[in-house]
């Protein structure tokens, strides 16, 4: 496993993953941006870190840290559950060397909550929003 800094080169990969997720269990998005809008965040994102997940010469997913140290990684459908996950936040979190690491979860999103309990990430709390028109 290699992982890599997104480059435009994988500005279409990113577009395919962003389609593959759920919207109910998403926090980052709440619906998918088109591709003007995607293309011009990979170029312009403001991410600290943001790496391609490699499997030898095969784009596998994503991983990436905000400025508030908030790590997210998606992995697209085809491989998922074979362990490339954990892998790469191993190697990621090992790469960017911080203290303390956050993860935001939609708390429907099992999946992700127990992934991230696995790697030794612990509930410390829920977030609670009122939204005004």
């Amino acid at each position: 496993m290699e992982l890599k800094s997104v480059t435009e080169d994988d500005a279409e990969f990113l577009f395919e993953l962003l389609k593959q997720r759920e919207g109910r269990v998403n926090i980052s998005h709440k619906s998918t941006p088109d591709w003007e809008e995607h293309l011009q965040y990979v170029k312009n994102h403001d991410y600290q870190s943001w790496d391609i997940i490699w499997i030898d010469e095969t784009r596998v997913g994503n991983i990436y840290l905000t400025k508030k140290d908030e790590i997210g990684i998606f992995i697209d459908k085809n491989f998922q559950s074979k362990g490339h996950g954990s892998e790469a936040i191993e190697q990621f979190m090992e790469k960017n060397g911080k203290k303390r690491y956050l993860a935001n979860i939609n708390p429907t999103n099992y999946k992700s909550i127990q992934f991230f309990g696995k790697h030794g990430f612990l509930h410390i709390q829920n977030t609670y929003h009122k939204k005004f028109d």
